[in-house]
């Protein structure tokens, strides 16, 4: 009996755990649209404020990756350690920026940085010390690599449509996802369609 409630609550963290990530994932996406760095559709959102196309999408390639067993699930999860480790240490940078430029402590931040990168160094060589030859991670990887650089690429003029004060602007969530730009502090940002 114990057992089953043991694995009844390991389930339920498991839930919450992937809520998060699809919560995660589907507003980063909106935020790329937002940017003009990925389609445009990614960005609408419906009257309650969720991004229905976002999530229609990752729903469509978790279930398109689903058949495909643990071959492909545990590199996938793996891989998901060390891209979280990368952005945290993105994040940590852009901290350590801010904080220099104005002036303010730069240790948590430099902290972070370092943790951040030794928890990278451990997500992408831990799959490495337990496999042999190349690991399907590392794989995975090149591959995601790749088409981030197509859609970099297909993306250029979407992106260089838009200046950077317009762009902080969108990013920032003034622009509702249907295209419009609400007022803040009385200030108009007119956007190019």
């Amino acid at each position: 009996m114990l057992t089953k409630v043991v694995l009844g609550i390991a389930a339920v963290g498991n839930f919450t755990a992937w809520n998060g990530v699809l919560l995660a994932a589907s507003r980063s996406l909106v935020a790329l649209a937002r940017a003009r760095l990925i389609d445009e559709r990614f960005e609408r959102l419906s009257r309650r404020g969720t991004p229905l196309f976002a999530l229609q999408f990752i729903t469509l390639v978790t279930l398109f990756g689903l058949p495909l067993g643990r071959g492909f699930i545990l590199p996938a999860v793996n891989l998901s350690s060390a891209c979280f480790a990368a952005v945290y240490l993105i994040v940590c940078l852009a901290a350590y920026r801010l904080r220099k430029r104005q002036g303010r402590s730069t240790g948590v931040a430099v902290l972070g940085m370092v943790l951040s990168s030794v928890m990278l160094a451990i997500a992408l060589l831990q799959p490495a010390l337990v496999s042999s030859g190349f690991a399907a991670e590392w794989i995975v990887l090149l591959l995601w690599t790749a088409v981030g650089c197509i859609f970099w690429w297909a993306g250029t003029a979407r992106r260089n449509s838009m200046d950077e004060d317009e762009r902080s602007y969108r990013l920032r969530g003034m622009c509702g996802g249907d295209g419009r730009v609400e007022k803040q502090a009385g200030r108009k940002h007119a956007l190019s369609r």
